[in-house]
């Protein structure tokens, strides 16, 4: 993939963050926060993929596509690079913004949006051998919702790659981080995000407090902690007994 992309995508994220908005078609101004991910966390997000080589990854919740630009400024500097963006609303909800940032950023040979749930899109991806190397989860906030995105990207993900969860100040979130560590071949994989600055605030100084208490741990060991983004690496397949069940 030629570096003009590369150079495009950053540039473009790097002016959303700056301005703090986004545009649709006909120029109408969008604030970012607090659908989109802050810029450290893009930036870890990136700078995790570009480190492993990773290209082919995969979204739940496009949005304003701020996240969309990070994932694919990564794969976009490995030949063959690819992502995959999934959101339901993109039309409805954003205003197709998220669509048109790939398009201003010159991405559009390396992202393929659908405008459909997660739940139906992701198993006609299993379905048609999708092979992924990372996969960021931060669609619907539902316990379930999240866990079944999590099932079928685990089905399409190499072992060696990673996925990402978002907003972890969510006990939604934090019980399906638990889960994964405690039920699934991962491990947790540090990155260098300093992501407390995107919580509200009230959310930030409950995870703050609960940083050193052990009301603050589940059973799985995973803290709620101030940070809102975790990686959790595929160190193993999935082979569990059919009977296999570890509280969380």
């Amino acid at each position: 993939m030629s570096g003009e992309s590369t150079v495009s995508g950053k540039s473009t994220v790097m002016a959303i963050h700056r301005s703090g908005v986004v545009t649709d078609a006909e120029g109408t101004e969008y604030p970012i926060r607090p659908m989109s991910i802050l810029e450290v966390e893009g930036r870890a997000l990136r700078d995790f993929m570009v480190q492993r080589g990773y290209s082919q990854s995969l979204e739940t919740g496009m949005a304003y596509g701020v996240s969309t630009l990070w994932l694919a400024d990564a794969a976009a500097r490995v030949e063959g690079g690819h992502h995959i963006a999934i959101d339901p609303r993109q039309h409805s909800g954003y205003h197709s913004i998220g669509m048109l940032n790939v398009e201003r950023a010159g991405l559009n040979n390396v992202v393929d949006t659908y405008v459909e749930s997660s739940e139906l899109r992701l198993p006609k991806l299993v379905e048609a051998k999708t092979k992924l190397d990372f996969a960021f989860i931060d669609g619907r906030h539902l316990f379930d919702s999240a866990l079944i995105d999590f099932f079928y990207a685990d089905r399409m993900l190499r072992v060696g790659g990673a996925v990402a969860l978002h907003d972890l100040w969510m006990p939604s979130l934090r019980k399906v981080a638990g889960f994964i560590r405690q039920n699934r071949n991962y491990r947790l994989v540090p990155v260098d995000s300093v992501s407390q600055l995107g919580l509200p605030l009230r959310a930030y100084k409950v995870a703050k407090r609960l940083r050193t208490s052990t009301l603050g741990r589940d059973r799985s060991g995973f803290r709620a902690r101030a940070e809102n983004l975790c990686v959790l690496e595929k160190v193993a397949g999935d082979d569990r007994h059919h009977e296999h069940f570890e509280p969380f």
